[in-house]
């Protein structure tokens, strides 16, 4: 009788008696900045992990957790999180991933989940390509090398996050289109995803809402009109092309005003592309407490608090403008004990519409520069400033009184010749303060195209040693 071959017979290692059958959780993470390479594939991880399990009578394989699409420098992800909560119900005693570099990236945290976090629930952790195994007898030196692997992950973690930072701003700068979806009328060049070309499906309902705001149809009308018409909106195109899939952010299918405001003000739909403002209020105002409202004018001030700084003139009017005013204010700065303890007052009285931050912080400074609408500088007198210039760096329109450099490089607005890169009052006066304020506000919200020009030609000035040196050379000639 012919022998069975053997040869390609997979051969199952038998449990033996009384040996302790772990029950194993297989954790897979993609990172955001996945690089393509198939070793680190969702499917790839998973055949690695279950390979090993394979192997070891003593691993049973009771669920798999998944992250598609999270960076490793967080653990506030959905499937790790639920993991330990199956850690937590005594689900799972085992977990099992491809390396250490897949657990997390964060040193401290990714130590602390490995040396006090799963040995005091008496969790067995394995990292495959790492050959760790935190039951094995082997591993007593490996306890001296996981740090320096951590750190080796973290500071991976770090240099590909900034590469990618570094990139998004020369595409910016470049005048590439970094969005993940094109805006309404627009649709990605299928052979470059940095360009957007127009939307034929689409780009009629946008030239109609420019040519019915134009020839003076209300927002309510242009509204209507649309829906009566079964103009698809922006929400709901996004979805029919699979560009979204959470039903809570395709809205309710009916056109509203503040979309149709939102289109209008857009300077995409004439040619240019501001990209990374609404993020940078977004986070800001995220990070100082405030409700995460696009159409509301964030309001910068980085500033010592003197009587210089003209904290007098803020003093007089703050309770006013908080109080009727549609506006949140963003506050750095030390100084006088009065005005500090204003501006604590004052975020205490409204903590919705003013952060005090009494403090010195060149990073909240520059989030701050970056991320406002505007920017006020109302002081007594300024040799030269600097703050203005930033921030007409960044597009946020300086409101500034008229004193020494202050007056020099921020021109006021004129509606009617459309020129001007801000807005300012002459007097010291909190009155005219507040009276410029206003208008600037008026702009902002009613006439937000002609504020969008005034933010764009702040950020085309050139304040450069370069420019300096040309105004002295010319000076030297007539020498």
């Amino acid at each position: 009788m012919a022998r069975k071959s053997r040869k390609n017979t997979a051969q199952t290692p038998a449990v033996k008696t009384g040996m302790k059958v772990w029950k194993a959780a297989l954790y897979i993470r993609l990172s955001v900045e996945f690089n393509g390479q198939r070793g680190d594939s969702l499917e790839t991880q998973k055949k690695i992990m279950e390979s090993f399990a394979a192997l070891h009578p003593d691993i049973q394989v009771s669920g798999i957790y998944t992250d598609n699409g999270i960076t490793g420098r967080t653990f506030e992800r959905a499937a790790f999180q639920q993991m330990l909560a199956d850690v937590e119900a005594g689900k799972i005693n085992c977990i099992i991933v491809k390396d250490l570099s897949r657990l997390g990236r964060s040193t401290i945290d990714t130590g602390y989940y490995i040396e006090k976090y799963f040995p005091v629930r008496q969790v067995r952790f394995i990292a495959v390509n790492d050959q760790y195994d935190s039951e094995a007898d082997q591993n007593s030196g490996e306890h001296i090398i996981l740090p320096f692997k951590n750190m080796v992950n973290e500071a991976y973690a770090a240099d590909i996050s900034r590469k990618v930072r570094s990139q998004t701003r020369q595409s910016m700068k470049s005048g590439d289109y970094v969005g993940a979806r094109p805006p309404y009328g627009y649709r990605k060049d299928p052979e470059n995803c940095h360009k957007l070309i127009v939307n034929e499906e689409t780009a009629p309902a946008v030239r109609d809402i420019f040519q019915w705001a134009a020839d003076g149809v209300s927002l309510n009308r242009i509204a209507t009109r649309l829906n009566e018409q079964g103009i698809i909106t922006p929400g709901f195109y996004l979805v029919k092309c699979g560009l979204i899939k959470p039903s809570r952010l395709m809205g309710s299918g009916n056109w509203q005003t503040w979309t149709i405001t939102k289109i209008l003000a857009d300077e995409v739909y004439v040619g240019d592309m501001v990209q990374g403002k609404r993020e940078n209020k977004r986070r800001l105002q995220q990070q100082l407490g405030f409700p995460e409202d696009e159409g509301t004018m964030l309001l910068g001030m980085v500033t010592r608090m003197t009587s210089q700084k003209g904290m007098e003139l803020a003093a007089a009017v703050m309770d006013e403008l908080l109080k009727n005013a549609r506006i949140q204010i963003a506050v750095l700065g030390t100084g006088q004990t009065e005005y500090e303890n204003m501006f604590r007052h004052y975020a205490w009285k409204y903590d919705e519409k003013l952060s005090a931050n009494i403090c010195y912080s060149e990073e909240l400074a520059h989030r701050i520069y970056a991320s406002c609408d505007a920017f006020l500088m109302p002081s007594l007198f300024e040799p030269c400033g600097l703050s203005q210039l930033i921030s007409m760096r960044y597009g946020t329109v300086p409101i500034v009184r008229e004193t020494g450099g202050l007056k020099d490089t921020v021109e006021a607005y004129n509606r009617y010749d459309q020129t001007g890169t801000g807005f300012s009052f002459c007097n010291f006066n909190a009155r005219e303060m507040l009276s410029a304020l206003y208008y600037a506000m008026d702009i902002y919200y009613n006439h937000r195209d002609d504020w969008n020009a005034a933010a764009k030609r702040g950020m085309e000035q050139d304040f450069s040693w370069n420019r300096s040196a040309k105004e002295y050379e010319k000076i030297y000639e007539l020498l």
